[in-house]
């Protein structure tokens, strides 16, 4: 099941700019988060490339290192709608991913599991980039919209698998100093309807790609 459908838009901004969206209040104290994408292909201003073409994304996400458990997560994109789905993993099982051990998710009883086992051992898809944000949250009064801030978008393409769980990976900057990403996350409500349409075609589907080459 689709745990989330939204909408976003992104937008870089100057810090003059970020002054006056947050309207000069005490700034919020920033998150850091750590995404494993499984593809190299990464757009740092925001998840739609210039053609908007719909895509599928994996990634593991670390809010805490010392957390027990990381969140995998599968973010697709179709006609201008973000879906999210996510399931939580134990790190013991997150390190056996990151080090290409997958044979044991083919039979997990979690589909998303199931669907990155196909994506791996078909598509070869792989661990291609470390991404960490540095984000100010903003929650909009009377509604569950949210203005996010990045100040800080650091990345890693060459690194080793036992580096990224442990935070002993060299990150290098992608923002040019006095600019930030802003992103407006507008969550949707999926009518019934389409909520089960797209929870028949998550179980049936098995999607065959060429793998991209880089």
């Amino acid at each position: 099941m689709y745990d989330e459908a939204y909408l976003e838009e992104t937008h870089l901004v100057n810090i003059q700019d970020y002054e006056y969206l947050t309207g000069g209040k005490e700034h919020r104290a920033p998150v850091r988060l750590r995404k494993i994408y499984f593809n190299k292909d990464i757009n740092y201003l925001g998840g739609v490339s210039i053609h908007h073409e719909n895509f599928d994304r994996y990634s593991l996400n670390i809010k805490d290192f010392s957390d027990s458990r990381f969140v995998v997560e599968r973010q697709s994109y179709r006609e201008g709608t973000f879906y999210s789905k996510y399931t939580y993993l134990d790190k013991a099982s997150c390190q056996k991913i990151m080090d290409g051990d997958i044979y044991w998710m083919e039979r997990s009883q979690d589909s998303l599991l199931r669907d990155l086992y196909l994506q791996m051992k078909v598509n070869d898809l792989t661990p291609g980039v470390v991404v960490d944000y540095t984000r100010e949250v903003y929650h909009m009064h009377y509604c569950s919209d949210m203005i996010m801030f990045d100040k800080s978008i650091k990345s890693a393409y060459d690194f080793d698998t036992k580096d990224v769980l442990i935070d002993n990976v060299f990150m290098k900057e992608r923002l040019e100093e006095g600019n930030y990403v802003m992103t407006y996350h507008q969550p949707v409500i999926v009518p019934r309807v389409m909520a089960n349409i797209l929870n028949y075609r998550e179980g049936k589907r098995l999607l065959v790609e060429a793998p991209a080459e880089f």
